[in-house]
């Protein structure tokens, strides 16, 4: 692989850049992750367990003001257009261009490859840290997940797990728990592969 890597502030800023917060009708609540512009349209990943039965839901993130050091939240209306319990993945449907698309990688990270998660644990988006992949056949339910080590815990479902190119590579799952109470530093996340053949043709750079 001959990837180029970018500064890591670069990488969470761009990261950062299509990074959201997501609470349903339903009270449920987690994170997402931009990836597609469609005509007046933009579209956010998520977990499905983080949407539920809901049919609709609020995205929230960060509208820089250039003129002020102070950021703006703003919320904007989705709908549930697609959701897969299966695979835990869901697509929103914003009607309006939001944020800027995360690009998607075209290759899986490597055992012990170092990558960056983002998510919204307690409604605080955009919490980063380092993340290290120590497994990538996990077995959980009728899937095998990606394991990694870094800030894993709840509200975290959704969120972004991406290489140090600014890439996605999966999405934010679940928390490792034992006797009903979180290990902080061990998540799992929805693989590439499984990402992939989860997102429609159309939203996809190469379509």
């Amino acid at each position: 692989m001959n990837r180029r890597r970018l500064d890591s502030e670069d990488t969470l800023h761009s990261i950062a850049q299509s990074h959201v917060a997501i609470e349903t009708d339903s009270g449920g609540a987690g994170s997402g992750t931009v990836i597609a512009h469609t005509h007046r349209n933009a579209w956010v990943l998520t977990c499905a367990h983080v949407v539920g039965k809901s049919k609709r839901c609020e995205v929230l993130f960060y509208e820089e003001i250039e003129e002020e050091t102070s950021k703006t939240i703003k919320r904007v209306n989705a709908v549930v257009e697609l959701a897969a319990p299966e695979v835990d993945l869901a697509l929103l449907r914003v009607s309006k261009k939001i944020l800027s698309p995360i690009d998607i990688a075209e290759e899986e990270p490597d055992f012990y490859e170092h990558l960056f998660v983002m998510g919204a644990p307690d409604g605080l988006w955009g919490t980063a840290d380092r993340a290290l992949l120590t497994s990538k056949d996990r077995r959980n339910g009728d899937r095998d997940d990606y394991q990694y080590t870094g800030l894993a815990v709840p509200g975290m479902s959704g969120g972004t797990l991406a290489n140090l190119e600014g890439e996605l590579v999966g999405v934010i799952s679940m928390v490792k728990t034992d006797s009903h109470l979180p290990i902080w530093n061990i998540g799992f996340a929805v693989p590439l592969p499984i990402v992939k053949a989860f997102i429609p043709e159309k939203l996809k750079k190469d379509a």
